[in-house]
């Protein structure tokens, strides 16, 4: 015999049974890197049918004809993970993306 049942009814506390509140959003687009401004859509979707993306790309042998910001962010981190060098050296790849962004963007 369980313990409520040796209880007077009286004394059983009677609550609403929990329920999971699952909020979801209504076109919920995820994160992105272009962030949804509809100006760097457009412009890197312009960019992407002209076949200049690989403009942006700080190492386009790793990923031809990819463009990040066109990407969510978990794209984006995948690419990132395919693209690793094998036991390359680091450094000159961080020079090379430093040279290359400051190339693209004019400093």
């Amino acid at each position: 015999m369980s313990f409520s049942m040796r209880l007077p009814a009286r004394l059983i506390a009677v609550r609403p049974a929990p329920v999971a509140r699952v909020y979801a959003r209504a076109m919920s687009s995820g994160s992105a890197v272009h962030g949804q401004d509809p100006k760097t859509l457009e412009t890197e979707k312009k960019r992407n049918l002209k076949g200049e993306q690989d403009s942006s790309n700080p190492h386009p042998e790793h990923a031809p004809g990819w463009n990040e910001k066109l990407a969510s962010d978990s794209e984006a981190a995948v690419k990132a993970d395919q693209a690793a060098p094998s036991g390359g050296p680091t450094k000159a790849m961080q020079d090379q993306t430093v040279k290359k962004t400051h190339d693209h963007h004019g400093q």
